[in-house]
């Protein structure tokens, strides 16, 4: 972009890029043209492997209502139930997360939920244990 083409970042992109300043990260968001509301989109349109995408999913913890962020590449699925105990406690179950709870949990739309600067604190899970094609 140059001169008359820059456009305000969004509002979720400005919290991503001031989480990131203020940690000191040399990297700031890149918004892409078009939609990329899938892994695949965003590869696509960044010209590399889907794998090379890290992609956020959202879990709702139940009975306490926690929200529970995997983050795993973006080739591969995620498997709820492998998750599940890695993550629950005795009582506990883990479920999907409807749009309106991913929202208010994270601040970001489904389809668009970045791994940090969220509206409230996530319970973190990042490992290829958490996909269906581990041994997990």
């Amino acid at each position: 972009m140059c001169g008359s083409e820059l456009i305000a970042l969004p509002a979720g992109a400005q919290r991503v890029a001031a989480y990131l300043s203020e940690r000191g990260h040399g990297q700031m968001p890149v918004m892409l043209a078009d939609s990329a509301r899938t892994a695949q989109q965003a590869a696509d349109a960044l010209g590399i492997e889907v794998g090379q995408i890290a992609k956020s999913i959202i879990f709702r913890r139940l009975p306490d209502d926690v929200a529970v962020l995997v983050v795993t590449s973006g080739d591969r699925r995620v498997d709820e139930n492998k998750v599940a105990p890695l993550v629950c406690a005795e009582g506990q179950t883990l479920g999907r997360a409807d749009a309106a709870f991913v929202k208010a949990a994270t601040g970001f739309s489904i389809g668009g939920v970045s791994p940090v600067a969220h509206a409230t604190a996530c319970l973190l899970y990042t490992s290829d244990a958490a996909d269906e094609r581990s041994s997990v």
